[in-house]
């Protein structure tokens, strides 16, 4: 992985997600419905069905750059759809702003008080990942 990234998840216990694509303006970068039959992300058949939907999308950024610009954008776009956001989270679902960092070099950013405040009015829950080679 050359390239960090902030994902947007969802997952609820028994809605479908598909919706979010057209709410959000985003194309998912994978997504399930409960039930259905696992598989890998490359259509790999597993046992066992999913426990519950999941919706995600991801903007990669450059690890010089940080990744607050990215984090931002995220937040301004689950802020103008925050109805749709309260209505999944409300009803058993869980939204997850996902960090995702390369360990080969130094890199990291700072997330500034009014960006913590967007993610607790949404509701996220904020996660970071380090991944070394």
């Amino acid at each position: 992985m050359d390239q960090g990234s902030v994902c947007i998840r969802f997952r609820h216990p028994t809605r479908a997600l598909t919706f979010l694509s057209d709410a959000l303006g985003l194309t998912p970068l994978r997504t399930w419905t409960v039930g259905a039959p696992r598989q890998t992300p490359v259509g790999t058949p597993l046992s066992g069905v999913y426990k519950d939907s999941f919706w995600t999308s991801s903007a990669d950024f450059e690890p010089a750059d940080g990744f607050k610009a990215p984090l931002a954008a995220a937040l301004e776009r689950l802020s103008r759809r925050s109805d749709v956001v309260h209505d999944l989270l409300s009803t058993g679902g869980r939204l997850e702003v996902y960090v995702q960092l390369v360990g080969w070099i130094n890199n990291g950013d700072s997330v500034d008080t009014a960006l913590l405040k967007t993610m607790v009015d949404l509701g996220a829950t904020f996660e970071v990942e380090v991944f070394p080679e």
